[in-house]
């Protein structure tokens, strides 16, 4: 990826996901924890680095054991009655309880190791899609690739080309307007605000490609995101 959405990707993503260091419930009833990160089994849990909330509620106590991890990860699989309701939500009622079913968080370094991981791994597995729908992927304006990896963190990057066969097709064919008019960039329970940031994304890249077919000289390595590029026929007045 290019290096502008190496360094904002998790701004951009975190305006979507939120960033939590505690374990909680995503939508679809699965435990995950920093920007979107599932956790969904016991293991997955007890791989990464936690700790023991401080007693002023914010700070990072002692590390905590792998049984103390399994057992938090247990009390939040079972809270099923407040999935969906944000990772927010979920800590202040899950600390307000007592005895308390939040106790522990994870290391900060964690979370930054954990995200750059699954983001380096969706984009590896998407550039791996059968078709080379994603070979020049490298030279995508980097707001296309802003939204493509936006995409892959909603909905995974295995078997692409089977789940979302015209989405990749149109990436082959940088058809980034018709991504965005046809709605092939939607999943279902995309959120308002991450539907209008996909869509400016790939208006951007549409823009600016159109824009350098026509003699300008718009830099795609850089994200242009949350600024517009406006359309060829305004540039031109």
């Amino acid at each position: 990826m290019r290096p502008s959405v190496r360094d904002y990707a998790r701004e951009f993503l975190t305006m979507f996901e939120g960033y939590v260091r505690q374990m909680y419930l995503d939508d679809r009833g699965l435990v995950s924890t920093g920007v979107g990160y599932l956790i969904d089994s016991v293991d997955d849990a007890a791989r990464l680095q936690w700790v023991r909330i401080a007693a002023d509620g914010r700070s990072d106590g002692p590390s905590a054991s792998r049984k103390e991890v399994e057992e938090e990860w247990k009390r939040v699989k079972t809270q099923q009655q407040w999935k969906g309701i944000g990772g927010g939500n979920f800590i202040a009622k899950a600390r307000a309880t007592q005895p308390p079913i939040i106790t522990l968080q994870m290391a900060a370094t964690e979370v930054d190791r954990t995200f750059m991981a699954m983001l380096n791994g969706l984009e590896r597995t998407m550039k791996e899609t059968p078709g080379g729908f994603f070979q020049d992927y490298e030279n995508f304006p980097a707001d296309a690739q802003l939204g493509i990896l936006s995409h892959l963190w909603a909905n995974g990057a295995n078997n692409l080309h089977k789940r979302w066969p015209n989405f990749c097709r149109l990436c082959k064919e940088r058809k980034w307007r018709e991504i965005i008019e046809t709605k092939h960039y939607r999943w279902k329970n995309i959120r308002k605000d991450r539907d209008q940031a996909m869509i400016r994304v790939f208006t951007n890249a549409a823009n600016l490609e159109d824009a350098n077919a026509k003699g300008f000289s718009f830099d795609a390595a850089l994200v242009y995101y949350p600024q517009l590029i406006l359309p060829l026929q305004e540039i031109e007045v």
